[in-house]
């Protein structure tokens, strides 16, 4: 390995936006993950039914629904996806078994959900909940009352409730969807729960919006390949990317922002982790990449939530899966990188210290403060949109302020009487006291951290000017940053506010070049 050299700071110049014949273009909805934060909307993510990164409603950067760990975000409201509700016909002899869709709207925010209902032999209803443009599947339903028209469902690990009346035909639900402090209408209709239901649809048609590669990515230098992360009751699926030729390849494992994210950090149409594994793949490292334990096991994860830490979130499941890349042929067991987004990306640190060697990291928009500072922050950005604060907006930024005091107040000696944020109170006291850039300082490896600078949930000037600070000393560490990128490090017109999150785009060639070159050069 090369001797490091000292800290760099660069200032990436990223293409102005171009639009593609894929329909790569800007105007997107974004729906901000309001905590993925260190990652999943308020994606700008959290938990909420959402890529921003404790788990929300998704994120690699930092990005939120999710399953133990999310962080509020006005989140619905921040990375709702586009959609509108539609029914497919197909009407159940019961009066509300069967599949339920609908769309949260947020401005021009849109997320479609899907509820769906089934009866036990008993008689008890029972169901799950899909967040669609989130890729958040069968969310378990804890309690479903029908009296009379009066329809009532909660799902604990999200801390949402629905509320609404069933029309007479039984075809249609009026009412109000509330997740922690925010409440938004919602109007669900029946539904056959097919493939055309479980797409994102592209902005202003009524067809499913496909994933279409960058151009930078080349299928015929590489391949994917299915393998599994872990073993026992948490073992992952995973999918290799590997270069074609005899190698062996330098590789790097991707580890997720917060929220339940899948191998691709999908939200809405986009699929940056599937950039980064195809266009580095394309350019001879191998790359794994694997689905996250809260989005593989939501039920497992809920009936565990009181002993949820970042740990069982993320760190040991990245440790798993460097073991299992050093031990697969064709890869240089010897040059196994960590890349980190957004939660990942704050991760970072706590990933290093594991006991698999690990050749060298890559923090991609990682906070460099406490999550519920970001959360904050994000919940106060998300609301300054608007103008002029509105009272429900005013009650629910009071209520994200209530629990970040909550959370600060928390001690070992009184716990917490609930959840925070989605989580319980085990998760912050592990994180308390946990200062990513200091922590970082004592990696040995080389480290190379990006940052987009129209992060709207990791804040460039703040965070990339503490971890830039903090590691001024330390050799070894490279700091780039592009202007004109958002969290997801994709182009953006102007200020970006999650909403371009639910319109197809790409991570920006740039990026995948620069980590390309920081891999090969170790």
């Amino acid at each position: 390995m090369n001797s490091p050299a000292r800290l760099r700071i660069r200032k990436s110049r990223s293409p102005s936006p171009q639009p593609s014949p894929q329909g790569r273009g800007r105007d997107v909805l974004r729906f901000a993950n309001m905590a993925d934060t260190a990652g999943s909307p308020t994606r700008c993510r959290g938990f909420s039914l959402s890529s921003g990164e404790r788990a929300g409603v998704r994120g690699n950067g930092a990005h939120a629904v999710s399953t133990g760990l999310g962080v509020v975000r006005l989140a619905l409201l921040a990375a709702l996806l586009l959609s509108s509700a539609v029914a497919f016909g197909a009407v159940s002899t019961n009066r509300i078994t069967g599949n339920w869709l609908g769309t949260l709207e947020a401005g021009s925010a849109r997320l479609r959900v899907l509820f769906k209902i089934s009866q036990a032999p008993g008689g008890t209803l029972t169901g799950k909940l899909d967040s669609l443009d989130q890729g958040a599947s069968d969310l378990p339903i804890d309690s479903v009352t029908l009296k009379e028209d009066a329809v009532r469902m909660e799902v604990k690990m999200v801390q949402g409730v629905y509320e609404g009346t069933l029309n007479k035909a039984g075809t249609r639900m009026t009412g109000r969807w509330q997740q922690g402090p925010n409440t938004l209408p919602l109007t669900l209709e029946r539904s056959e729960a097919g493939d055309a239901a479980a797409k994102p649809r592209a902005p202003g048609s009524g067809q499913a919006a496909q994933y279409q590669p960058p151009d930078y990515v080349k299928p015929a230098l590489f391949h994917d390949k299915e393998v599994v992360v872990g073993s026992g009751e948490w073992e992952l699926p995973g999918t290799l990317s590997l270069p074609v030729g005899k190698g062996p390849f330098p590789a790097v494992i991707l580890v997720h922002g917060s929220g339940p994210n899948d191998r691709d950090e999908s939200i809405g149409p986009n699929k940056p982790f599937r950039d980064l594994a195809w266009g580095l793949a394309s350019q001879g490292v191998a790359v794994l990449r694997y689905e996250k334990r809260t989005k593989h096991y939501p039920a497992k994860v809920a009936a565990s939530i009181n002993q949820l830490t970042v740990k069982e979130e993320t760190v040991a499941d990245a440790l798993e899966a460097v073991s299992r890349l050093r031990t697969i042929d064709g890869i240089d067991a010897k040059k196994v990188f960590v890349l980190g987004h957004s939660l990942g990306g704050m991760l970072v640190p706590r990933i290093g210290i594991g006991s698999p060697p690990i050749a060298g990291f890559i923090i991609m928009a990682g906070a460099a403060r406490p999550l519920e500072d970001l959360m904050l922050e994000q919940t106060l950005y998300q609301a300054s949109l608007a103008g002029t604060m509105s009272p429900e907006t005013r009650k629910a930024v009071d209520e994200v302020k209530r629990q970040v005091a909550a959370v600060k107040s928390l001690s070992k000696d009184s716990p917490s009487r609930g959840m925070l944020f989605n989580a319980p109170a085990g998760y912050w006291l592990d994180l308390q006291g946990y200062n990513p850039p200091a922590a970082a300082t004592k990696l040995k490896q080389p480290l190379l951290i990006l940052q987009g600078e129209q992060d709207c949930q990791v804040s460039f000037k703040v965070d990339f000017g503490i971890w830039s600070q903090a590691l001024a000393g330390r050799k070894g560490v490279e700091l780039k940053s592009y202007p004109g990128l958002n969290h997801l490090f994709m182009e953006v017109q102007g200020r970006s506010t999650g909403a371009e999150y639910s319109q197809p785009n790409h991570v920006a060639e740039i990026v995948i070049r620069d980590i390309a070159a920081f891999i090969k050069l170790q």
